[in-house]
């Protein structure tokens, strides 16, 4: 969005990720206000995004945080904004050797929670307030992780 000229924010719990993202922007000569932070606790105004863009961060939540994470998007985007949420896919093989099945979608690896969705859980989640635009299943490493890809736009 910034290489594009528009006015483009990031936030992301790493430190070392919005290090990385900073060093980018200025390789790049490109103006992007980053910093680091939960977007649990965010402090962004009400209606202030037109274009949300989740990649990586719900899916390492745990459930009981979805809804709370879920008012958050729909506080900060504009109506008729639009989402995309990049989450790993139920899918998936295997992730750092576990085996992910539907009857257990999520692994505790590493100090990390991954979460591995179903369609059917992101249309639970979001349908009430957000339409789907369009669903995509992104298959990497000779088709052991996959990935969806959901458009949405706030009803």
């Amino acid at each position: 969005f910034a290489k594009e000229g528009f006015q483009s924010y990031g936030l992301d719990y790493s430190k070392t990720a919005i290090k990385l993202a900073k060093l980018d922007a200025k390789e790049n000569n490109l103006k992007v206000n980053l910093k680091t932070g939960d977007i649990l606790k965010t402090k962004y105004k009400d209606n202030f995004f037109n274009v949300i863009h989740d990649t990586g961060c719900l899916h390492h939540m745990q459930k009981k945080y979805w809804k709370t994470y879920l008012n958050i998007i729909k506080t900060l985007l504009k109506k008729k904004g639009y989402y995309k949420l990049f989450c790993f896919s139920i899918n998936t093989k295997f992730l750092t050797g576990h085996k992910i099945t539907k009857k257990k979608n999520w692994i505790h690896h590493n100090g990390h929670y991954s979460h591995f969705f179903t369609k059917q859980e992101v249309k639970n989640l979001f349908s009430k307030d957000f339409k789907i635009l369009k669903t995509i299943e992104e298959k990497r490493k000779q088709g052991m992780r996959s990935f969806y890809i959901f458009y949405m736009q706030k009803k």
